[in-house]
């Protein structure tokens, strides 16, 4: 006696699943929990075409190239150039060793020569400040 193949399915309306003998594959049957008509497919049915993702991928808008004016990454709209100027904690600090380290060195006969340009160098580098660009819309600031 020949084994009967069972096939699975899931039902049209109310999802549920569904075994079924290869015998009745293309046929119409009620559904055993809902108790709807529901199409049993073939088994040489290709099985329906999977549908596109609904999200597609956009890439960011281009970055404004001019040094003055920026794209918020945010809000997208224009950023401008402010007349406020922030300082760097990291220069500073840096800037406060390497001012030290300058220091120690002009105490040395040859230090001296390379003692004072470095503290100069320090100087600038810990009190140097960098613009601030702001977005008008959404109020996102960056240091440039």
């Amino acid at each position: 006696m020949p084994a009967i193949a069972y096939l699975r399915t899931d039902c049209e309306h109310c999802g549920g699943h569904i075994e079924y003998p290869s015998e009745l594959a293309g046929q119409s049957i009620q559904c055993p929990h809902c108790q709807q008509t529901t199409s049993l497919p073939s088994p040489f049915m290709p099985p329906p075409p999977i549908p596109p993702p609904a999200v597609v991928y956009s890439p960011p808008p281009p970055q404004s190239r001019n040094p003055n004016h920026a794209v918020c990454p945010h809000c997208q709209s224009q950023m401008a150039r402010t007349k406020r100027k922030e300082s760097n904690i990291t220069l500073q600090v840096l800037g406060v060793v390497v001012f030290l380290v300058g220091l120690g060195l002009c105490f040395t006969l040859i230090g001296a020569i390379i003692g004072i340009p470095l503290m100069i160098v320090a100087a600038r580098m810990g009190f140097s400040k960098f613009p601030v660009m702001a977005c008008s819309r959404c109020g996102y600031y960056y240091k440039i």
